[in-house]
């Protein structure tokens, strides 16, 4: 009988993986050793993962400040007038150092995207390929990315269906 398993509980146990050792995936490996088929991808793991590390610690500091710029915004009392809604919420951002950090975080995912495209459209071959491109996709909120990988590895490996 095949059980069923929640995308979320899927990818929330992908997204609390934490980094993965330097070795997984045998990017280059000695002689005799197998190649993993995700090694190019693993590779990828020393220089992308502190990049993710440092956006996910900035995320809770992120959100506490938009929310504080959107209630500075909301106490104007001009949220009818778009325009003016938005210059207040983009001053109450700029003094109280949203706008900063958003843009700093941003350039670090940037940064992470750049790096990880390549593979995008690849699913990964092992379960360390898929923990490293979930962990780039839950720190970008794009969950539909592995989507199709999580179910096909799980699949292939133990039989699984993972329901959408």
């Amino acid at each position: 009988m095949k059980r069923l398993t929640s995308r979320r509980a899927v990818l929330g146990a992908f997204a609390a993986a934490s980094a993965l050792p330097a070795g997984i995936g045998l990017a280059n490996p000695g002689a005799g050793a197998e190649a993993s088929p995700d090694a190019a991808l693993l590779a990828l793991a020393p220089a992308l993962l502190p990049l993710l590390e440092r956006a996910e610690a900035m995320g809770p500091e992120v959100s506490r400040l938009y929310e504080e710029a959107d209630e500075i915004r909301h106490n104007t009392g001009v949220t009818i007038d778009f325009k003016a809604a938005q210059a207040a919420f983009d001053e109450a951002s700029e003094r109280n150092g949203y706008s900063r950090l958003w843009n700093e975080r941003a350039g670090i995912l940037d940064q992470a995207d750049e790096m990880i495209s390549p593979f995008i459209s690849e699913p990964p071959q092992t379960l360390e390929g898929l923990l490293l491109k979930a962990r780039f996709a839950a720190a970008m909120d794009y969950d539909w990315m592995v989507q199709d990988d999580v179910s096909k590895l799980i699949a292939q490996r133990s039989g699984v269906e993972v329901s959408w």
